[in-house]
């Protein structure tokens, strides 16, 4: 019991002091970009993913989607034995309030527990105000708290015993939706070393799809042709990729990934001085590649997202053209390829 009120006691004065939470237009229930980080001396607090499912479970459905006009940021820090949690609201890149909820607690759990609270009743507007009285102020039995089972749902919690219990509870009644998939567009400008004679640029276009954590992507780039130091030959590189990522870091704006691909294309060759030398395999050669990418994507401005990395591009063949016996280009062991792009998220 003093774990309930305590946690609840985090909370309450937060959800008195606060605005009236933004309400879903068109009847459509309320989705949010959720960006939950953890600051100096909060590693040890619960992450995104399981936040996310904490509160699907709190209001019944899965209420996220990382396109959603309205953000809500939440940002765990402890300096000097103190824990604290701000929250920040925006809605469409218009901030519409800040929140800090503090705790003296020896860890993160009672702190994160009235967070998800606050968070579910702030996204669950229908409720937020169907919050019950604390167990310590009311004169009347626990059962007659609230008349809404959801809300009365919502502010049992503090430990992670109880909130398994009310997800068991939740889940007998039929569990929240899992997470929906997104997908992301984007258009591309990459500058790619070591792939051609010189440093070339060129466009590439690319998509993904997936969930909290990974997604699967696909694109393809063009590299025009790059001409060789005598400018008697020049080369092209058209290829597209098949790749995963990973994108376990998450902050205020947007996320930090790794990913892995693999790539196939095509080599153009161009000989420019055909009175001196004459093709003997006309033609484009293939070219396969495994490639790793760090990158970071951040939103700017609803759907829409920026993102710049940079690839270590390694081929699987590597030939050699020449002419009477002699390399003119060689393609390296290793290349590189860098990229910014402009994306929209799809829900």
């Amino acid at each position: 019991m003093r774990n309930r009120t305590s946690t609840t006691a985090l909370a309450l004065p937060l959800l008195l002091a606060s605005p009236e939470p933004a309400r879903a237009q068109s009847g459509q229930p309320e989705v949010v970009s959720l960006r939950w980080m953890r600051g100096e001396g909060a590693s040890g607090c619960p992450g995104a993913p399981q936040a996310e499912r904490d509160i699907a479970a709190r209001i019944g459905r899965f209420p996220f989607s990382p396109s959603a006009p309205r953000v809500i940021s939440v940002l765990f820090t402890r300096t000097d034995g103190h824990w604290t949690a701000r929250v920040d609201e925006s809605n469409a890149g218009v901030a519409a309030g800040t929140r800090t909820l503090p705790s003296e607690a020896a860890d993160c759990s009672a702190l994160y527990s009235a967070t998800v609270l606050v968070l579910s009743l702030l996204i669950d507007a229908e409720h937020t105000r169907s919050a019950p009285t604390p167990p310590e102020a009311s004169t009347s039995p626990p059962q007659a708290l609230s008349p809404a089972p959801s809300a009365a749902r919502t502010a049992r919690h503090s430990s992670p015993d109880q909130g398994r219990h009310e997800v068991a509870e939740l889940s007998s009644k039929g569990a929240p939706p899992a997470r929906p998939l997104s997908a992301h567009l984007r258009a591309r400008f990459v500058s790619a070393f070591g792939l051609l004679p010189e440093t070339t640029f060129g466009p590439a276009l690319s998509a993904s799809v997936g969930g909290t954590v990974f997604e699967g992507y696909t694109g393809m780039f063009l590299l025009p042709e790059s001409k060789t130091l005598d400018e008697r030959f020049g080369f092209g590189l058209t290829a597209g990729w098949l790749g995963v990522c990973a994108r376990p870091l998450r902050f205020a704006r947007g996320s930090a990934g790794l990913c892995g691909a693999f790539s196939a294309g095509v080599y153009h060759g161009v000989v420019h001085d055909l009175a001196t030398y004459e093709p003997v395999h006309p033609g484009d050669r293939g070219w396969a590649a495994l490639t790793f990418s760090p990158d970071v994507r951040l939103s700017v401005l609803g759907p829409l997202f920026i993102e710049a990395g940079a690839e270590l591009v390694v081929p699987l063949a590597r030939h050699s053209f020449q002419v009477d016996g002699e390399a003119f280009f060689v393609i390296p062991p290793i290349g590189a390829m860098t990229f910014v792009g402009l994306g929209v998220a799809v829900p």
